[in-house]
């Protein structure tokens, strides 16, 4: 057998290995933790896991059938978070654009009376794999400081917006099971 023969004799139980594997080998699916449950409702176009020991409300809009909105909160500690959902018409003062939207929450924030208002940043992100702004901010209320962060996303007659709030460590809402809500949340149209 000569040298071009043998290659392709090779190539090609090279390429029948990776065939037979392929279907042979399943590959891995991605699962749901234990501790998490799944939220998934078709008509309103939301698919998102949160921790199954969070306690939930849900509201939906009368007016607009696909705006829905969700607060979860853990039973323990001062963790607050609001996930909202719905046709971009619902949306206050009809924005235009992410970035009109963004600058009427920040007047928003720095505008709440007896609170005193810092930007510790703003720039963009993504949500469900869309353009997205994320707002992150102290506020000082009662002599007690909040950090929050805010996440708002248009595409098209879509838009969302996480909100996390908390008064313990600041790192309480940029890890564990609050940003692994935040990555599930799936827009599905």
């Amino acid at each position: 057998m000569d040298k071009t023969s043998g290659l392709t004799v090779c190539c090609a139980a090279l390429t029948i290995f990776v065939i037979v594997s392929a279907c042979v080998i399943p590959m891995p699916e991605t699962s749901t933790p234990s501790s998490f449950t799944v939220y998934k409702n078709t008509s309103e176009g939301v698919r998102f896991l949160y921790p199954s020991d969070w306690r939930v409300d849900k509201a939906a809009s009368s007016e607009y059938p696909a705006t829905v909105r969700f607060r979860l909160w853990p039973r323990d500690g001062d963790l607050r978070v609001m996930f909202e959902s719905g046709d971009t018409a619902a949306l206050r003062n009809s924005p235009a654009t992410l970035q009109e939207w963004r600058d009427q929450h920040l007047e928003t924030l720095s505008n709440v009376p007896g609170t005193d208002f810092k930007l510790v940043t703003s720039k963009p992100a993504t949500l469900s794999g869309y353009p997205a702004w994320r707002i992150d901010y102290t506020r000082v209320e009662d002599n007690d400081t909040l950090m929050g962060e805010i996440i708002l996303m248009m595409n098209g007659t879509r838009y969302a917006t996480v909100s996390l709030v908390s008064m313990d460590d600041p790192y309480n809402i940029y890890s564990g099971s609050p940003q692994y809500f935040v990555s599930s949340i799936e827009i599905t149209h």
